[in-house]
Protein backbone atom coordinates (compact mmCIF):
# COMPACT_ATOMS: atom_id res chain seq x y z
CA UNK A 1 0.00 0.00 0.00
CA UNK A 2 1.38 3.41 -0.98
CA UNK A 3 0.37 5.16 2.24
CA UNK A 4 2.22 2.60 4.35
CA UNK A 5 5.31 2.91 2.15
CA UNK A 6 5.20 6.72 2.48
CA UNK A 7 4.90 6.48 6.26
CA UNK A 8 7.80 4.02 6.40
CA UNK A 9 9.95 6.38 4.31
CA UNK A 10 9.02 9.32 6.55
CA UNK A 11 9.96 7.33 9.65
CA UNK A 12 13.25 6.26 8.04
CA UNK A 13 14.15 9.88 7.21
CA UNK A 14 13.10 11.08 10.65
CA UNK A 15 15.29 8.43 12.29
CA UNK A 16 18.23 9.60 10.17
CA UNK A 17 17.86 13.25 11.13
CA UNK A 18 17.31 12.42 14.81
CA UNK A 19 20.54 10.42 14.71
CA UNK A 20 22.42 13.27 13.01
CA UNK A 21 20.60 16.59 12.79
CA UNK A 22 23.31 18.02 10.54
CA UNK A 23 22.69 15.40 7.86
CA UNK A 24 20.72 17.68 5.55
CA UNK A 25 22.09 20.83 3.89
CA UNK A 26 20.93 24.27 4.94
CA UNK A 27 17.92 25.56 3.08
CA UNK A 28 16.01 28.80 3.46
CA UNK A 29 15.96 30.72 6.75
CA UNK A 30 18.75 28.57 8.20
CA UNK A 31 16.54 25.49 8.30
CA UNK A 32 17.81 22.15 7.06
CA UNK A 33 16.30 19.99 4.36
CA UNK A 34 16.53 16.29 3.61
CA UNK A 35 15.06 14.56 0.55
CA UNK A 36 13.12 11.31 0.69
CA UNK A 37 14.55 8.50 -1.44
CA UNK A 38 11.33 6.81 -2.54
CA UNK A 39 8.99 9.78 -2.93
CA UNK A 40 9.37 13.32 -4.33
CA UNK A 41 9.20 14.94 -0.89
CA UNK A 42 11.57 16.93 1.29
CA UNK A 43 11.50 17.26 5.07
CA UNK A 44 12.21 20.79 6.31
CA UNK A 45 13.49 20.96 9.88
CA UNK A 46 15.34 22.98 12.47
CA UNK A 47 18.12 21.55 14.60
CA UNK A 48 17.47 21.35 18.35
CA UNK A 49 20.04 19.41 20.33
CA UNK A 50 17.85 19.45 23.45
CA UNK A 51 14.56 18.09 22.16
CA UNK A 52 15.43 16.81 18.69
CA UNK A 53 14.70 18.19 15.24
CA UNK A 54 11.65 20.40 14.85
CA UNK A 55 9.85 19.53 11.60
CA UNK A 56 8.17 22.43 9.79
CA UNK A 57 7.09 20.76 6.57
CA UNK A 58 6.99 17.65 4.47
CA UNK A 59 7.09 19.50 1.15
CA UNK A 60 6.37 18.06 -2.28
CA UNK A 61 9.30 18.81 -4.56
CA UNK A 62 7.09 19.88 -7.48
CA UNK A 63 5.00 22.33 -5.50
CA UNK A 64 5.78 26.05 -5.35
CA UNK A 65 9.03 26.44 -3.38
CA UNK A 66 8.62 27.92 0.08
CA UNK A 67 4.81 27.62 0.18
CA UNK A 68 5.18 26.44 3.78
CA UNK A 69 7.24 29.49 4.95
CA UNK A 70 4.31 30.94 6.89
CA UNK A 71 4.72 28.07 9.37
CA UNK A 72 7.96 29.40 10.83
Amino acid sequence: MVAEAFLAEYERVLDLIVENQQRGPHGEDGLRIYHFDRFPYTIVYEEDETSGPRVFAIAHQSREPGYWNERI
